[in-house]
């Protein structure tokens, strides 16, 4: 399962990390930065609403528009034009009953790029923000010919994170979710290009995923947005990716564990030690066990075809191991089968051996009477004929030895 790191600034990150747990996602949160308000400027964003209210606001994060939200209340003008850098700001007005307008790309880039804000000449807009950032916004607006003024609402202080870095060097995560440029380059500043390389990212916005391939990052997906739901949904697509890779990985590595099981399997058939003969005249039974030999490598062969499909599908480690232990009871059965066989094939072949030994004696035995028999007796044609009978019955019991017959010998 893969395992998420999300860097957030606090208090929005206990939240975050909650909304992507429960979604199903492995994720813990780390704190570069903390933000804090700033009253003071709170104090002078209501007492300049009272003299004059803008043309526009222009917000530029989450905590912007909470903090605009807390400091003015029902100062708030609701017929007002509003103008979000995201969709999750965008909410945090629209709760509030306020009409918003969000770009498409969720930048300062994409706010410059509204209808609403390039024919602004002359329009009073604030900009509704923290303390540091670019000052893209206010330089091209003036360029414009609008008159734009900041109001830093928060700041964010930086957080010693030198414990968690070390921690996160010892156990690394996955893939890292990031919501904020400045904390982006805080936590990068402090591990190596090597180890950053090594990690997935799932960035908000464009200037972060720039900001990553400046570091030589290349796997990066790009959220729609910092909201929590545009954070899950990006996460989600790099657990897919992920899984999918580690399937592929772990499907490689069960292809090359059963290439080498056929090999040996194979090398194992070839060595397999011939059933020991004692005499060439048995050419019937070696046909047999050969047969029989190549009968059972060609089952285990396709036993174990059959069984590679049904493995190459399965996922669990301990279907696995399963696996192996019926190639393993398979090979143990043919090895049992074909000592069997040797078996009885010897057997067989020590009593065909003793019978042939004893048809010979009897035939010796029987040519020394016939001999004796020619001394006493002077027909010599029954002698001969006596000869005939017995060769003839030494041929027929020979013949049943090697392919017995019922009711001979």
């Amino acid at each position: 399962m893969t395992h998420f790191l999300l860097l957030r600034p606090q208090p929005k990150l206990t939240a975050s990390v909650a909304a992507l747990q429960q979604a199903g996602l492995a994720v813990t949160g780390l704190a570069v930065q903390q933000v804090e308000n700033d009253v003071s400027e709170a104090a002078r964003l209501q007492a300049e609403l009272a003299k004059n209210p803008p043309d526009g606001w222009v917000v530029t994060s989450t905590y912007a528009a909470q903090n605009l939200i807390t400091a003015l209340a029902e100062q708030l003008p609701r017929d007002g034009r509003f103008y979000a850098v995201g969709e999750a700001s965008a909410t945090v007005l629209r709760d509030a009953g306020l009409s918003v307008t969000v770009p498409k790309r969720h930048d300062s880039e994409g706010l410059l790029e509204l209808a609403e804000l390039i024919d602004v000449k002359d329009k009073r807009l604030w900009l509704i923000k923290g303390h540091g950032g670019r000052d893209l916004l206010a330089a091209t607006l003036t360029e414009r010919g609008a008159q734009p003024e900041s109001f830093n609402l928060y700041k964010r202080v930086d957080l010693d994170i030198s414990a968690d870095i070390k921690a996160l060097i010892a156990t690394p995560p996955d893939a890292i979710i990031a919501t904020s440029n400045e904390q982006l380059a805080l936590f990068c500043e402090a591990l190596s290009e090597d180890w950053l390389q090594a990690r997935h990212w799932c960035v908000a916005g464009q200037r972060q995923a720039d900001y990553l391939h400046s570091k030589g990052i290349t796997q990066i997906a790009l959220c729609d947005g910092a909201s929590d739901q545009a954070l899950i949904a990006g996460a989600l697509k790099i657990a897919e990716q992920q899984a999918m890779a580690e399937q592929q990985a772990k499907d490689a590595e069960q292809q090359n564990a059963l290439t080498e099981l056929e090999q040996n399997l194979s090398f194992a058939d070839r060595e397999q030690p011939a059933a020991p003969v004692k005499s060439a005249k048995w050419p019937g039974v070696l046909a047999l066990l050969n047969l029989l030999l190549l009968a059972g490598v060609i089952a285990a062969a396709v036993w174990f075809y059959l069984n590679w499909q049904q493995w190459q599908a399965q996922q669990n480690e301990t279907q696995q191991q399963a696996l192996w232990a019926q190639v393993e009871q398979q090979r143990q059965e043919l090895q049992t089968l074909t000592a069997g066989i040797e078996r009885q094939v010897a057997q067989q072949a020590e009593a065909a051996e003793q019978r042939m030994q004893q048809m010979m004696a009897l035939n010796d035995s029987t040519q020394r009477k016939l001999l004796e028999m020619s001394g006493r007796q002077p027909s010599d044609w029954i002698l001969a004929e006596a000869d005939y009978l017995v060769r003839m019955v030494t041929a027929n019991c020979g013949w049943s030895m090697i392919l017995p017959v019922p009711g001979k010998c």
